[in-house]
């Protein structure tokens, strides 16, 4: 759940800058509650990362596996 919030949270702010346009293209070939789990995935794997190498979460790489959704469509 707390993904989800977090997820909503970055499509209404546009947070990282660029995220809202990555949920609106992948909205036009899926389910929303889809596209979530798909930027879920991305966002999961950099606080992964981050916490793995004890840094402070990576925007630009979010946004850029965030990227990498639309460009597989």
């Amino acid at each position: 759940l707390g993904l989800h919030l977090a997820v909503r949270e970055h499509i209404k702010t546009n947070r990282p800058q660029g995220i809202i346009n990555v949920y609106k293209t992948l909205v036009q070939h899926t389910a929303p509650l889809d596209a979530e789990h798909h930027l879920m995935q991305c966002l999961e794997a950099c606080l992964w990362d981050a916490q793995q190498n004890n840094t402070q979460p990576n925007d630009h790489a979010y946004l850029a596996a965030c990227h990498t959704l639309i460009k597989s469509d």
